[in-house]
């Protein structure tokens, strides 16, 4: 459903990036763990990667990773 959302718009609620984005990224971010592939989503991949590519975005994950270290 997300993917055909996203095949028409850049972001989730149309052109700007907002606070839709912000909340559904993070259920997107383990889609490994769900072992979906994103390949077979390629409107959600640009979004993903547009996303994940924000600077802010990076630094927010890097803090997290900082404060909640993966486990091995």
């Amino acid at each position: 459903m997300l993917n055909e959302r996203l095949a028409d718009r850049s972001f989730v609620a149309g052109e700007d990036y907002g606070i839709a984005d912000m909340a559904i990224y993070p259920w997107i971010v383990p889609y490994t763990f769900q072992e979906q592939n994103l390949d077979d989503f390629p409107h959600l991949k640009r979004w993903f990667e547009t996303v994940a590519n924000r600077d802010a975005v990076k630094r927010a994950y890097a803090l997290a990773d900082k404060i909640n270290p993966p486990k091995p």
